[in-house]
């Protein structure tokens, strides 16, 4: 992991934030574009068609986006990869503001461009008549710790998702939370997603539910997942000392010193060799590590 300090002064940090917060954007507003069509209760053929201009929508998002900010599109993704240590504090937050800023701007152009919106409450995510608090937390922290676990595993290089895939199985998942959710919570699983609307509507009735659920569920999610994977797995580099959670895969500063460490004292032993007797050469052992 760059240091903060210096990831600012890098491209990528304000292309990456950028990205994100027109990520956002998109998805709200042409998710919400088809989700205001419509008024509770749904019929098939609304939930179907929902869910695949959300699913569709964040698959092609995934992609565009995986190799420059690494398409998290979702505050949740954020937190977890922040408390992995998979990015820094700095970009975390500049990516959770803009993410929210992102999805507020969208549902105030869903208004101005769409005349149902405002009567539609700008596809706010609301419970239903006979879904609890309870009820709707639950089913808002289930989807969104298996969403969680689906990102991270298309992430990480040594799982089962490749290329495309990747973002497939993302947005395949994600359009199926709907036709199961949709109904009952109106499938957040994204706090900006709910709290922009809210916001616009100025209604934060029953808001909790869609920030602390898929918050606390995204964080737990991505705690595990590195705990039963990548201890499974085994580190093929000896773990730095740090202030990172023990649970979790030393970060990419902690891989880079390791290995730099590693290196300065394959060339101490090839200086001493040479200055001390005959001409031995000890080259490293072979092997590349793989960051995440």
């Amino acid at each position: 992991m760059v240091e903060c300090c210096e990831e600012v002064k890098l491209p990528n940090f304000y292309v990456s934030i950028i990205l994100e917060s027109l990520a956002s954007f998109l998805l709200v507003f042409i998710g919400g574009s088809v989700y205001v069509k419509y008024e509770r209760p749904y019929n098939v053929s609304n939930v179907y068609e929902i869910a695949v201009v959300f699913g569709g929508m964040l698959t092609v998002l995934s992609e565009c986006l995986k190799d420059v900010s690494k398409a998290h599109i979702n505050p949740i993704i954020t937190l977890a990869s922040t408390l992995t240590k998979r990015i820094s504090l700095l970009r975390a937050l500049c990516y959770i503001v803009f993410q929210f800023a992102g999805a507020l701007a969208g549902v105030y152009a869903l208004d101005a461009m769409v005349p149902k919106a405002a009567a539609r409450a700008v596809g706010m995510t609301v419970l239903s008549a006979d879904t609890t608090l309870l009820k709707g937390l639950v089913f808002e922290m289930i989807f969104s710790f298996i969403y969680t676990w689906i990102h991270f595993a298309s992430r990480n290089s040594r799982d089962t998702f490749k290329g495309f895939s990747g973002p497939l199985a993302i947005g395949i998942f994600y359009a199926l939370s709907h036709i199961i959710l949709v109904e009952h919570t109106g499938c957040s699983l994204n706090p900006a997603r709910s709290l922009a609307p809210a916001i616009y509507e100025n209604n934060f009735n029953e808001l909790w539910v869609f920030i602390i659920g898929p918050f606390l569920a995204g964080a737990l999610s991505g705690l595990v997942h590195d705990l039963i994977i990548h201890r499974s797995k085994g580190h093929p580099y000896p773990r730095a000392r740090s202030c990172s959670i023990t649970c979790c895969k030393p970060s990419r500063e902690e891989v880079i010193m390791t290995n730099r460490n590693a290196v300065e004292k394959v060339e101490n032993k090839v200086l001493t060799s040479h200055s001390s007797g005959p001409d031995i050469i000890i080259y490293p052992p072979l092997g590349q590590e793989k960051l995440v």
